[in-house]
């Protein structure tokens, strides 16, 4: 048989797994689940504010968040109008930040007032920006270290002055028809800038990275049905970081798949074991009987031998459980999954 690929725009993506499994779940957290139907709801409403607030087709819109569904609509919602997402490293210090925004020319940038893993975005743009507490329109910023921004949104509770506050934000959607925002969908090509990425800046400051629609969708496909295999009954976990591609690739994966992507806030060992993410629970049936194989006199070996590997597989296909990531090295993901309850 030929093989064929499919390559859609991720938003064409989504309305096709919209039309197959509305009502299945796509973005699952600890206390909340988020269906396909759902999510291409969320982000038509955030487009539709974006759209109100004067992003337009080619404009950056950045995000600096930790884990949340409101990551997932602005990085699908900015997509949805042909505006490019880029997705904010939340380990940047202040002067990588300020960098960033204005390297990347963003026009808006979305925060969150949780204080995740003691980062407080709130005043570490504060202290990129000292001048962001003296501007009298949140809609139109006058910042010197950052040229194009005239936004910046922040999701939560808090109302500090230079930002424009959920509220305000979600109530401007109405100001967009629906319609207008499946008009610029329909617009969208498949090289066409999906995203922009960084990098990490470790050695020097971080460096842009535009990639298409093509380029983004397809090994993420692929990879989903050729590495993973994913059905539209499994769930997958995956709680790193939403800014990263080892989120992002698998969830495109999940959405052409109809499949669930388990996640959280931030990784927590205990939350995610005790089976606070739903489905996860079988993790801790199979793995105290997996890790007992690759123990050596009450520790873990440090040698894990093709006898061992193999009887933890068997363990683990058994359970119809996969553990899996974008690495050949099988042993690894195992001595990684083990790693976390042997201590």
């Amino acid at each position: 048989m030929l093989t064929v690929s499919d390559v859609y725009t991720l938003p064409d993506l989504l309305a096709r797994a919209v039309n197959k499994h509305p009502d299945s779940d796509i973005v699952v957290f600890p206390e909340s689940k988020t269906t396909f139907a759902q999510l291409y709801e969320r982000a038509t409403n955030a487009a539709r504010s974006l759209k109100a607030i004067g992003i337009n087709d080619g404009d950056s819109v950045g995000i600096l968040m930790s884990n949340c569904i409101e990551f997932v609509d602005l990085l699908l919602g900015s997509q949805l109008i042909g505006a490019i997402p880029v997705p904010i490293n939340a380990r940047y210090k202040a002067k990588e930040l300020a960098y960033v925004i204005d390297d990347a020319g963003l026009k808006v940038l979305a925060t969150t007032d949780r204080i995740v893993e003691h980062v407080d975005f709130v005043e570490l743009l504060q202290e990129a920006f000292p001048n962001l507490e003296n501007q009298t329109d949140p809609m139109q910023l006058q910042l010197p270290e950052a040229r194009n921004l005239n936004s910046i949104i922040l999701f939560g509770e808090r109302m500090p002055v230079g930002m424009l506050d959920t509220e305000t934000f979600e109530t401007l959607s109405e100001n967009i028809e629906v319609e207008e925002i499946e008009i610029s969908r329909s617009r969208l090509q498949v090289r066409d800038i999906a995203m922009m990425m960084y990098t990490s800046g470790t050695t020097a400051n971080p460096k842009g990275c535009p990639i298409t629609h093509e380029a983004l969708v397809r090994p993420a496909v692929e990879a989903g049905r050729t590495r993973f295999m994913i059905t539209e009954t499994d769930r997958m976990w995956d709680p790193l970081p939403m800014f990263h591609m080892s989120f992002v690739l698998p969830l495109i994966a999940c959405i052409d798949a109809g499949a669930a992507l388990l996640t959280m806030e931030y990784f927590e060992p205990k939350l995610a074991l005790d089976g606070g993410n739903d489905g996860l629970d079988v993790i801790k049936k199979v793995i105290y009987k997996a890790k007992e194989i690759l123990k050596a006199n009450g520790r873990l070996a440090l040698e894990i031998s093709n006898e061992q590997v193999l009887q933890v597989s068997k363990i683990l296909e058994k359970n119809n459980f996969r553990i899996e990531y974008f690495v050949n090295d099988y042993k690894d993901n195992i001595r990684s999954l083990i790693s976390i309850l042997i201590k």
